[in-house]
């Protein structure tokens, strides 16, 4: 029975995952690193566990945030000790939303750093956008503008340098727009940024065919922002639970590769090789198609 590898790089942790067919997870490793040129040894070493733990080699897929891959080549990666070719390299945020919803057309809000929203819809068409304000990185600049009309957001924010708080206390201060007892200004700015994200992902449902589940990750997806965001969505689609990490979202794209590379095997055709000439950050059409046809195949991941 094959082995599906799937490797997520965030900005500074990366983990991995090997599973058989019918989702039993072999291994499930990471590591993090300080700076993005440490990035490749410690893919590197990972790689290496996964493939002593399993004793073969899987079909790897990588998913790379985008500061991540100048490090590496964008099509084929091959790093000097561990002999790491994977066959697709996709985005990250691809591979969430194939975790966090993989058996159908879906939309994911990203609230991290910055805000991202990704779709595939019923046609099997990926696309990305991008949301200026909202993220983590314009809030740190926002805190200090909105504090000079806040005395209670002031107050909070006195013991930062320069009154910009690290990205690690923005979920707790958010908290201070919120209800029983709300700031008053941080309260409007929450409402309009929350407005604008949901303004977004809803004419991108009402446009792209077939969507109807949505899934709010990153960092800020539990804080006040992201509560507000999926209490005003839910009158366009309904909210869907993350079924998988993004590591196994990867492994899906292996899986269902292998599975397509198999029927075209008995058909009697050529290999699936992704054209050059698209989008290469892009899950292939024909993986995804492949991938709502089976189903759930790593539908024991965790037990």
């Amino acid at each position: 029975m094959s082995v599906y590898g799937g490797v997520h790089v965030g900005l500074s942790s990366l983990y991995a995952v090997a599973l058989k067919a019918d989702g039993r997870a072999l291994i499930h490793t990471g590591g993090r690193f300080k700076e993005p040129a440490m990035m490749a040894d410690v893919l590197e070493e990972v790689v290496a566990e996964v493939r002593s733990s399993v004793g073969a080699d899987p079909i790897w897929t990588l998913a790379l945030e985008k500061p991540q891959r100048m490090l590496l080549a964008p099509r084929q990666v091959e790093l000097a000790g561990a002999k790491f070719r994977p066959q697709i390299v996709k985005p990250a945020l691809s591979a969430v939303l194939l975790g966090a919803i993989p058996s159908g057309p879906g939309l994911l809000i990203s609230l991290g750093r910055e805000v991202r929203l990704a779709t595939i819809d019923s046609t099997h068409t990926f696309k990305e956008y991008r949301v200026m304000e909202g993220g983590g990185a314009w809030w740190q600049q926002e805190f200090p503008r909105l504090a000079a009309h806040s005395r209670r957001l002031s107050v909070h924010l006195k013991d930062f340098p320069q009154g910009v708080p690290p990205l690690s206390r923005l979920v707790g201060l958010l908290e201070l727009g919120r209800p029983p007892s709300p700031d008053a200004v941080l309260q409007a700015r929450l409402e309009k940024i929350a407005a604008g994200v949901v303004g977004m992902a809803s004419k991108l449902l009402r446009r792209l065919p077939g969507i109807q589940r949505f899934h709010i990750s990153g960092f800020l997806a539990g804080s006040a922002l992201g509560q507000l965001v999926a209490e005003k969505l839910v009158e366009h689609a309904r909210p869907s639970g993350a079924e998988f990490p993004p590591e196994v979202g990867a492994a899906l794209s292996s899986f269902a590769m292998d599975r397509e590379n198999w029927e075209r095997s008995h058909l009697g055709k050529e290999p699936f090789g992704q054209d050059p000439g698209k989008n290469e950050w892009a899950p292939p059409r024909e993986l995804v198609r492949r991938l709502y046809r089976t189903r759930k195949p790593f539908e024991h991941y965790g037990e």
